[in-house]
């Protein structure tokens, strides 16, 4: 009797671990298709941000000179943040324009402070605060990572005199857009 509760045990378990392998080796154009109908879990990040709110924009010239297959951003009614998923053909190709976006970023050095984003595994997070003129008007933080086949950027409009270029919520809605990625994939 337990050569038979194994054989069924070992049936039951085949088509969950292949369904949970095909979802992990998801295509490029099925992960762009994922990032613009499921939806954006707003309890991921802390109480500032919510309603994001889905929606197909271009992708950056830098992007489409790297074989972007398209980009998805998710807006948010409250917080001032946004995310931009830039999906590509490649991983290679998200590399290729993460590095000309970073080159260009730190060319610049319009950025009070540059930092790893923590809980983030991916040797690509950093994290760029108060971008822009901070004195008077408001600046933006941003945080930029590659996962796979995607690149994702993340900006939150840092408030006047906000404190630390408002890290916290920065590092925040990058730690939410990569669970998100995670659900996608």
């Amino acid at each position: 009797m337990r050569p038979l509760g194994v054989a069924v045990l070992i049936g039951v378990m085949l088509p969950i671990a292949a369904a949970q392998a095909t979802n992990t080796a998801q295509t490029p154009a099925a992960r762009y298709r994922a990032l613009l109908t499921m939806p954006f879990k707003p309890a991921a990040v802390a109480g500032r941000f919510s309603s994001g709110a889905a929606s197909r924009v271009a992708p950056s010239a830098t992007a489409r000179r790297h074989h972007a297959i398209g980009a998805v951003q998710i807006a948010f009614a409250n917080g001032g943040g946004s995310i931009l998923y830039t999906v590509f053909r490649t991983h290679a190709d998200a590399i290729a324009t993460w590095n000309t976006d970073m080159t260009n970023a730190t060319r610049i050095g319009n950025f009070r402070a540059r930092l790893r984003i923590v809980g983030i595994p991916t040797k690509t997070a950093f994290m760029f605060l108060g971008l822009g003129s901070c004195d008077p008007s408001p600046c933006t933080s941003t945080a930029t990572f590659v996962w796979g086949v995607a690149k994702i950027d993340v900006s939150v409009a840092v408030a006047p005199n906000g404190p630390n270029y408002d890290q916290p919520a920065t590092t925040a809605l990058a730690r939410a857009a990569y669970a998100h990625l995670l659900r996608v994939s």
